[in-house]
């Protein structure tokens, strides 16, 4: 589903910003989490998987970053968690390369693998806005998020889609619990 499609401007759009103005403050971001799985899945659940894993690798990288002492474990984590999220990057958009590249040269017979003609939606984005975040953590610029819903908010926010820009983790923080809400850091409340 594209942003500019009559699917999502007048009935995906209008049924999410109601739902999300109708539940209660606490759950806000528990809609906007499923929400965003929604219009991530609205062509199939195939990269569901692949999403869900470098969110939770992420996730897990932070919140170990923050328990760990200045030293060189941070680094591995850190290294790791690069790593493991670049390396799901890689292999959606240069497996095919990579395969017809060895065909030619080798005078190999691999074939190409269809599920990759379709490529996740926002892929990039997704892996470099996570490895800000762990980036950020890494360097104490921010502390690592506790909730895992609000981080996985975080991540499929479209606040910076238009510009192009990987924005760093943060945002306004709630009256109530003075945690990050990545719903206000998007400007959707």
């Amino acid at each position: 589903m594209n942003f500019n499609s009559v699917v999502f401007l007048f009935c995906f759009m209008p049924l999410a910003l109601g739902l999300y103005y109708l539940v209660p403050g606490r759950v806000k971001n528990a809609v906007l989490l499923v929400e965003s799985l929604l219009f991530f899945c609205w062509g199939g659940i195939t990269w569901l998987p692949l999403a869900v894993g470098m969110v939770a690798i992420n996730y897990a990288a932070g919140l170990l970053l923050a328990s760990l002492p200045a030293g060189g474990k941070r680094k591995i984590v850190l290294i790791a968690a690069i790593v493991l999220t670049a390396a799901a990057l890689v292999y959606c958009k240069y497996t095919n390369f990579l395969l017809d590249t060895l065909n030619v040269i080798a005078s190999t017979g691999f074939a190409k693998l269809s599920f990759l003609d379709v490529l996740p939606l926002g892929i990039s984005y997704y892996t470099f806005k996570l490895i800000s975040y762990t980036a950020d953590v890494y360097t104490g610029k921010i502390k690592a998020e506790r909730s895992p819903v609000v981080f996985a908010v975080y991540v499929p926010a479209a606040d910076r889609w238009p510009d192009r820009e990987i924005p760093g983790y943060g945002g306004c923080p709630t009256p109530d619990t003075g945690t990050l809400h990545p719903a206000k850091s998007a400007g959707w409340c």
